[in-house]
């Protein structure tokens, strides 16, 4: 019922009269409506006259004409139009924003003097963008275009493009990965210094959060719940190196705005893109995890009829598959550990109610872009704030008055999901779970490795023999844990795995080196234990023994028992 209710809201409430002041027009929710409802009616007439989106976007006057066309229809044939939005949470979610958007980061005023020579004012507002998609068809049930579409119309789910930070990483880097049976959530990963000689001739030496670098190996999931940058970089290298493409994966989930030169460039492992993604596309990235590996894109014009009641257009959802099932559940259960043990974990101080909640944060350089994007089984709630940057070059302060930005965010995203909590709860699916697919097993791995123990041989004809610790997690049935071998690691560069195998080579002559120092110790300390015992025996005996005759047959000769029968030792 609740939901047939929410479909049912007729958007033509919102398209005012004509006579309507033009106040009345100004929303968020009219502007989105209005722009996604032309571009059905113009692919609509592209379809009709054997062309595509894509055709028309490559021709700018084409595209133009076919623009005006449809909004001449739009305005003037007495269509109307039904969306998928629940008119109750979108208003919640305009009500967060309006409470909570002063605590995202501070007003700047700009100014710049324009053609004319008039000095200019420009109020940059730190904005934010959500938006709540249901999973499995891609219905939009609400978003948050912006702070106040009195000072900036700006949408910023639907037009703005921007860097995607680490939320990136499952969907380019780990998801693929898992897929193309690189890694599993056990693999260990290397956490080392990277270096990579720029075309200006700089190096580019990134590190993880806080300019640190472990020097260690991590597994694979650790590395995507705690968001670390250097193994995500190394995976991704290898990714490529091995022409695994995972550019593919990020089209058929709707990002489409990259452009190809970029996917060798190392750093888009960690979100650093020229054109990044809208809120929207990412968000509807997410949901492809929660469905099982299925993507399907999101929609907000769910009905056009014309004056008569005619249905003009119906939207009818499809899904592409993307990864598989396995694959999906693998990196949704990596991203359960980002809310349970991982850098959103905060959210669990915020939120007052429980769900399943599979999520990733994300921040690009210099503070620019916040993110958090999270899934239940049945929507994906985003969240993201950065400032538009008119005149000026303006990042989130880390730390300011107001606390670090990833936590103002998260604290954010949570008051959000609260809000629609409250309306309706039902939405969130908080009575269900993620379920395990079938082909999902459990198995142990060396923790040390993550593989099955074994022999190593080198080329020297030494060989070492691992074992030891072990750690359970979870794997495809038909990629179980891999045997061990020198190049145990995915990602490892030739200079990782040889500086390994030394350190692990001479940690175990140092282990065997100090085994052979503690046995000889030992057999020294009982040497000299034998010793002292037969030089106790050898002593001379008490005043009252030397006065005992000795029964000449029964001892040999400079031997005397001990009066009590006894040994003194």
């Amino acid at each position: 019922e609740e939901y047939d209710a929410a479909i049912a809201y007729d958007i033509t409430q919102d398209f005012v009269p004509a006579n309507a002041t033009q106040e009345d027009r100004n929303s968020y929710l009219y502007q989105a409506v209005e722009r996604e409802a032309i571009l059905v009616l113009m692919e609509q007439a592209a379809t009709a006259n054997e062309l595509t989106m894509d055709d028309l976007e490559a021709d700018i006057e084409l595209y133009n004409e076919y623009y005006a066309n449809a909004d001449n229809t739009l305005r003037l044939s007495g269509y109307n139009v039904y969306s998928t939005i629940d008119k109750d949470v979108y208003n919640g979610m305009q009500e967060v924003a309006a409470d909570y958007g002063q605590t995202l980061g501070e007003t700047f005023v700009d100014s710049y003097v324009d053609a004319n020579g008039v000095t200019q004012e420009v109020i940059e507002l730190a904005q934010t963008g959500s938006v709540l998609i249901e999973n499995q068809t891609g219905r939009i049930i609400g978003f948050i275009g912006g702070r106040d579409f009195s000072v900036n119309q700006v949408d910023h789910v639907f037009s703005t493009k921007r860097s995607p930070g680490s939320t990136i990483k499952p969907l380019l880097v780990y998801a693929p990965a898992i897929e193309q049976n690189l890694i599993y959530p056990a693999s260990m990963v290397p956490d080392t210094k990277i270096s990579i000689k720029q075309p200006d001739g700089t190096l580019w030496e990134p590190t993880n959060f806080g300019d640190t670098i472990s020097n260690t190996y991590v597994t694979a999931r650790q590395a995507l719940y705690q968001s670390k940058n250097n193994p995500t970089i190394k995976l991704y290298v290898a990714m490529n190196s091995k022409g695994m493409n995972p550019g593919q994966y990020l089209e058929k989930m709707g990002i489409t705005s990259i452009d190809e030169s970029e996917y060798g460039n190392p750093s888009l492992a960690i979100g650093a893109t020229n054109d990044g993604p809208t809120v929207l596309e990412q968000t509807s990235a997410f949901t492809t995890f929660a469905t099982g590996g299925e993507h399907v894109s999101p929609y907000l014009i769910e009905t056009i009829t014309d004056k008569h009641g005619n249905v003009v257009y119906q939207h009818e959802s499809e899904a592409t598959r993307v990864f598989s099932q396995d694959t999906a559940y693998l990196t949704l259960d990596i991203l359960r550990d980002v809310i349970t043990d991982g850098t959103g974990r905060s959210i669990n101080n915020y939120l007052n109610f429980n769900a399943d909640w599979a999520g990733k944060t994300g921040t690009s350089e210099a503070n620019r872009d916040i993110w958090f994007i999270a899934s239940t089984p049945t929507v994906t709630l985003s969240s993201w704030m950065g400032y538009d940057n008119y005149k000026g070059e303006h990042v989130f302060y880390d730390p300011n008055n107001q606390g670090l930005p990833t936590g103002r965010n998260l604290n954010y995203w949570s008051q959000i999901a609260n809000k629609i909590y409250s309306i309706n709860p039902g939405i969130l699916g908080t009575d269900q779970t993620h379920q395990r697919p079938e082909g999902i097993v459990e198995k142990s791995v060396l923790a040390e490795t993550g593989t099955l123990a074994g022999t190593v041989s080198f080329a020297n004809g030494l060989s070492v023999t691992l074992n030891g610790g072990t750690r359970t997690d979870l794997f495809k049935a038909d990629a179980l844990p891999k045997q061990i071998s020198y190049y145990f690691s995915p990602g490892a560069t030739d200079k990782d795995l040889e500086d390994y195998w030394d350190s692990y080579l001479a940690e175990a002559a140092a282990r065997r080196n100090a085994a052979a120092a503690a046995a000889a110790a030992a057999a020294a300390s009982q040497n000299n234990a034998a010793n002292n015992a037969d030089d106790a025996e050898k002593e001379d005996p008490t005043e009252e023994e030397e006065d005992a005759e000795t029964p000449p047959d029964t001892e040999p000769e400079g031997e005397t028992p001990p009066a009590d029968g006894n040994s003194h030792n």
